[in-house]
């Protein structure tokens, strides 16, 4: 419980910095970076699906407001002409480095202060445990 907590309050602050500068919410930064990451072939909407957490239909929200603004392209994937890909735009990009201006250093100052706890090596332990109970 405290873990999303802790979660919650620092997406909250986040954002808001974010939306006084006038950028897309927090949400849109990991949705952007993973399809930036994926590089010139793109990203299936299952792929990205996978490493985010979201649910299908929220996803399926974020991606149609995110080609609606232009900073996500879809094309049809040539193998599977069902199948979607995804590809960052130049605008897509801009803005998630603009986003990373606020961001990064707001994550960095949060992880400095855990880092000076003593209790961070029991945090990252039982963290670890939880990830690898899961594979």
């Amino acid at each position: 419980m405290a873990l999303n907590r802790a979660q919650d309050s620092l997406y909250s602050a986040m954002d808001s910095v974010l939306k006084a500068e006038g950028l897309p919410r927090l949400r849109w930064y990991d949705a952007l970076w993973a399809i930036e990451c994926a590089g010139g072939p793109g990203l299936r909407p299952f792929e990205l699906e996978k490493g985010l957490i979201f649910e299908q239909s929220n996803l399926s929200r974020l991606l149609r407001r995110m080609i609606q603004d232009g900073l996500v392209e879809e094309s049809v994937f040539e193998s599977d002409r069902r199948g979607r890909l995804l590809r960052i735009t130049k605008k897509g990009r801009r803005v998630r480095k603009k986003m990373w201006t606020i961001y990064g250093p707001m994550i960095h100052a949060h992880m400095n202060k855990l880092s000076k706890s003593h209790d961070l090596a029991k945090i990252t332990s039982a963290l670890t445990a939880l990830i690898q109970r899961q594979e």
